[in-house]
């Protein structure tokens, strides 16, 4: 993604503009299936906007939710990455996902996700690594440079 469609998504966060902005690749699938049955009393309007696969096969799936609460750089990351490991287990072909959590101001938090399969053991990835959260009024810097 340019970081100029990135600034314009910062600028003008909503889940049809950040679709928009995915499935401008060729390499994604783009999916827009309501997740109804993934329920929670801090989130709401749970999507999977598609998926994609990496070289090696591995399938990652893009799934979005509207946070009932204001987000900002720490509330909230534990809970989300909670959330996010049980739609990983839904999504069984799936050893990753981007999450992506968003409020009504138009901030969002995007967190890779991952599996690594030990056997009958899974290790996911840690919540505090490859989470970015994103306001307007801050520079966003590091997530800006990390999408160019």
């Amino acid at each position: 993604m340019s970081q100029i469609k990135f600034q314009q998504l910062i600028n003008d966060f909503s889940p049809a503009s950040l679709s928009d902005i995915i499935k401008s690749h060729d390499f994604f699938r783009v999916k827009q299936n309501s997740l109804p049955t993934i329920k929670d009393e801090k989130f709401t309007d749970f999507s999977q906007l598609g998926d994609f696969d990496l070289e090696d096969n591995t399938n990652i799936v893009v799934i979005c939710a509207r946070s009932l609460a204001h987000l900002n750089e720490r509330a909230s990351r534990k809970t989300q990455y909670d959330i996010s490991k049980k739609i990983l287990k839904i999504f069984q072909k799936s050893r990753a996902g981007v999450f992506i959590y968003y409020d009504s101001k138009g901030d969002f938090r995007v967190s890779l996700i991952y599996a690594d399969y030990l056997g009958t053991k899974v290790n996911y990835s840690t919540f505090r690594r490859f989470t970015y959260f994103v306001s307007k009024p801050q520079t966003n810097t590091t997530t800006i440079n990390a999408t160019g």
